[in-house]
């Protein structure tokens, strides 16, 4: 999927190792698209590499390629919007 807007915020990258002993890294970062109803779309960032990769300011306009991936945690569902292509965009 792919959507458009200016980021609003990019949010402080987070350290940690999961149960399984492996490292992980992610960074999120919330837009506003463009339009007639602008909607807050957050995203994440996962990996050390890909959130070394981008480099994401406030003000930003970018192009966002992401996958969407849902979880299950105490009988409620969760949606995480996973970026894996993040571009300078020009608005019209």
């Amino acid at each position: 999927m792919e959507v458009t807007g200016i980021i609003q915020e990019v949010f402080e990258p987070q350290y940690g190792t999961s149960k399984a002993g492996m490292d992980w890294a992610k960074r999120e970062f919330l837009i506003v698209t463009q339009g007639q109803y602008p909607k807050h779309i957050l995203f994440t960032i996962s990996g050390k590499d890909r959130v070394q990769q981008f480099i994401l300011h406030k003000d930003m306009p970018v192009k966002v390629q992401f996958d969407v991936d849902c979880r299950e945690y105490n009988e409620r569902w969760y949606n995480t919007l996973t970026a894996w292509k993040v571009e300078m965009w020009q608005p019209a």
